[in-house]
């Protein structure tokens, strides 16, 4: 086993969501090359922890683990042994009980070393994320971050990584093992297991392979000058060379939709589905009335949102589930659904809603929606607002029409 296998070995330990794992025993490091333990020990990425409780028994063959227990010796200093079922009592080198961890707080503090980060390392989140400071790297003051676990299934809540790398100009993230795929705007990923590596002196990493990334990611970067990515809980805009972020706002997804079909017309009751999905208690759209109630295409405006026997078929399976006493999960989806249509579709005392008064107040909040954002905007960039209020149009029909072709990275 070669040093750089050791060294992928303990990074994926670390990166593996399995409580111990980043435990090694003296006999798991037995095997490695000489001086490679007290070389890893010293770069920080090792550190001693409490000695183990029990060996596994070298006396059989049954590959069972036994505690380890004491006795006191003539020569003052105890004895160590197992029970083996087979072999009876058998002497246990004390050194066996010796254990190591691995120390991503001490790989933390070396990383910033080696990357010349001008603060001490924060632990941002326990175990999890390590803010390393901030650095030069391409011509360009750079916040570094290491992160452990960013694609386990908690990991947008407990590291809120999107929003923390938003407020930054550019990041530098270093995972142990995995690249994420779609990283923030304006940070580049590099997984450690690419560029570090243990050399007779400690740690040592691969800068050149660091620059080679950043300017790949510069030259990305120069190829999308118009962007209008919701990243977390903040939208990265780009236009014309100026870049900032807002705080998500629900206005600036309306403009992220229109902005990504150009040219484009759509009913406000269709830019309000697209937009606001079928959530229950939202608001009822053409797109999310059942095909069996009314067809979208039939609809005037003096039409009912549901007609009378979709209503009577609704508000009688709503009395069905209602008169259970236990639901399961999928029916009590149902029975919400069916009460957020109806709720929608009903006016004062019972009344149905028409067409016209759903698109009327659809074409008010859009239109107040849109102009909030906006302004936001403003504050940021006036040259950017002054090119959406007269490329985007709302009302009853919504479009986005620039006077020059414009090819915009969207996502929202």
């Amino acid at each position: 086993m070669t040093v750089s296998d050791l060294l992928l070995d303990l990074l994926r330990r670390a990166e593996a969501d399995l409580p111990g794992v980043e435990i090694l025993t003296a006999d798991e490091v037995s095997p490695w090359p000489a001086s490679a333990l007290e070389a890893i020990v010293q770069s920080g990425l090792l550190s001693p922890t409490t000695p183990g409780a029990s060996v596994l028994c070298d006396a059989c063959l049954e590959d069972h683990w036994q505690q380890v227990e004491f006795v006191e010796s003539p020569a003052g200093a105890p004895r160590a042994y197992i029970v083996c079922p087979e072999a009876g009592r058998v002497a246990v080198d004390t050194a066996r009980l010796n254990r190591w961890r691995v120390n991503l707080t001490g790989l933390a503090g070396v990383l910033g070393q080696l990357l010349g980060c001008r603060e001490a390392p924060d632990e941002l989140v326990a175990s999890r994320l390590w803010r390393l400071g901030t650095t030069e790297l391409s011509g360009e003051s750079r916040d570094v971050l290491l992160v452990r676990g960013p694609t386990w299934p908690n990991a947008g809540e407990a590291l809120r990584l999107e929003q923390r790398l938003s407020r930054t100009a550019s990041s530098l993230l270093l995972t142990l093992v995995e690249i994420i795929a779609d990283p923030p705007t304006r940070t580049s990923v590099v997984p450690l297991t690419r560029v570090l590596s243990l050399a007779h002196n400690g740690l040592s990493l691969d800068l050149s392979y660091i620059e080679a990334v950043l300017a790949s990611q510069a030259d990305r970067s120069l190829g999308e000058p118009y962007t209008f990515r919701k990243q977390g809980e903040y939208w990265a805009i780009r236009y014309e060379g100026a870049q900032f972020n807002l705080p998500n706002l629900k206005g600036l997804r309306y403009i992220a939709c229109l902005l990504a079909t150009p040219g484009g017309q759509f009913h406000v009751l269709e830019l309000v589905s697209r937009v606001e999905g079928r959530a229950p208690g939202t608001l009822l759209t053409l797109s999310d009335l059942p095909e069996t109630s009314l067809r979208v295409e039939g609809l005037r405006q003096e039409d009912d949102l549901l007609d009378k026997n979709a209503r009577a078929e609704y508000r009688h399976r709503l009395a069905d589930l209602r008169q259970k006493k236990s639901l399961g999960e999928d029916e009590l989806e149902e029975k919400r659904w069916l009460e957020s249509q109806l709720q929608a579709a009903t006016g004062l005392r019972g009344r149905p809603r028409k067409v016209a008064s759903q698109a009327e107040k659809a074409r008010v909040n859009v239109t107040n929606l849109v102009r909030s954002a906006r302004r936001k905007i403003d504050v940021q960039d006036p040259a950017l607002a002054i090119f959406l209020k007269n490329s985007i149009k709302t009302g009853l029909s919504c479009s986005y029409i620039p006077d020059r072709p414009i090819t915009w990275a969207v996502s929202f």
